[in-house]
């Protein structure tokens, strides 16, 4: 697994980035101001980033990270990663989210309104260090992870540029239609569905309730989920 990369501004994209898989690795970002944007497959965090553990250069990793403002995203579903073979020819590989993000990505739902700016501190965990952990020992790993506190906006914090036609916001963007929702939540329910034989070709009900039948011991994550949903598809 490879180290979480920073891509530096370049061209018209006037911010820097972060690249990778999370699942298997440690990283940290310190910010003085951020703020979160909902995506089709999570949040992007657009954040002035101050301090930086766990990351390396893209290119040039023999030289210091450079802080700036930067955009960090990370997933509650499926997403793709664009990386180059051996000759320089680009493709899509398709990543599955980290226990941590996924349920990062409903905390912020609960917790971080759009429209507010942060400063505070994240790390992001590897997987092995949630796996048996239970639901609720789950959240407050990331509320001791995930230190933030509201900030007044100091203008000088850039938006964050969409790459996708789907980004959902409104004043502008384009949104999902009601299908294409529907397909997406059935598409999500069966890869977070235990039991074997669950897909897209069945209802949402019989998937919804197969979901819930699964955590119903749990109210506390089911809330966090469906709450999750509903910011996603706002």
């Amino acid at each position: 697994m490879q180290p979480i990369r920073l891509l530096d501004a370049y061209k018209d994209i006037k911010y820097a980035r972060l690249k990778g898989e999370k699942n298997e690795v440690f990283f940290n970002v310190e910010f003085d101001e951020g703020k979160f944007y909902p995506t089709d497959n999570g949040y992007v965090l657009m954040a002035n980033v101050i301090k930086y553990t766990g990351v390396v250069r893209a290119y040039k990793p023999e030289l210091p990270i450079e802080t700036g403002v930067c955009a960090i995203p990370f997933y509650s579903n499926e997403y793709e990663l664009w990386e180059k073979d051996k000759e320089g020819k680009s493709s899509p590989r398709k990543c599955q989210p980290s226990l941590y993000e996924r349920n990062l990505c409903a905390h912020i739902a609960l917790e971080f309104p759009e429209d507010k700016y942060f400063k505070g501190s994240i790390s992001f965990l590897p997987d092995v260090q949630l796996t048996n952990l239970t639901d609720e020992d789950v959240i407050n790993t990331i509320k001791r992870n995930c230190l933030l506190e509201e900030v007044a906006p100091s203008g000088n914090l850039p938006e964050y540029q969409a790459t996708s036609s789907t980004y959902k916001k409104t004043n502008g963007y384009n949104r999902l239609t009601p299908a294409d929702k529907a397909t997406w939540v059935k598409k999500e329910l069966c890869q977070s569905v235990k039991e074997s034989g669950y897909n897209e070709e069945m209802s949402l009900a019989d998937l919804t309730e197969q979901f819930v039948v699964e955590h119903q011991e749990n109210e506390t994550f089911l809330a966090l989920y469906f709450d999750l949903l509903k910011a996603i598809l706002a």
